[in-house]
């Protein structure tokens, strides 16, 4: 029984820290600036888990369009929003929303912490049971 919460722990360890790494890889990959338009709206979910909003973002570069998804909790998009993106001038695909940057690292550092805690507690447990 032990083995398997240890091993859950690790596993949200393993989780959280590949959630920080990609938050790490779009902070060093994706340094341009670029303004997006919103061009569609809508809402999804409901019930426990609450709605969810989401956008479509239209940038452009070089005479090349391209759209990105962004989403949020809160109805704030309107179609002709002005969104500010950074995209990676390598491979102008990958994007994000200024103000979504920070989702992967407090995820991640979530389950980080969710993990190595139970880890512990789990072993604090154990040691005192034997």
């Amino acid at each position: 029984m032990i083995i398997l919460f240890l091993l859950m722990g690790l596993i949200l360890v393993g989780i959280g820290s590949f959630m920080c790494y990609l938050y790490y890889t779009q902070i060093k990959t994706c340094i341009q600036a670029i303004d997006g338009i919103v061009t569609e709206c809508y809402a999804r979910g409901g019930g426990r888990s609450g709605k969810y909003y989401f956008a479509l973002v239209l940038y452009s570069i070089n005479d090349k369009e391209y759209k990105h998804r962004c989403s949020s909790r809160d109805d704030i998009f309107q179609i002709g929003d002005i969104l500010p993106l950074m995209y990676n001038p390598s491979n102008p695909k990958k994007c994000y929303a200024v103000r979504e940057k920070n989702a992967h690292l407090i995820v991640g550092l979530i389950l980080i912490i969710i993990g190595i805690l139970s880890t512990v507690f789990m072993i604090l447990g154990y040691l005192r049971a034997s």
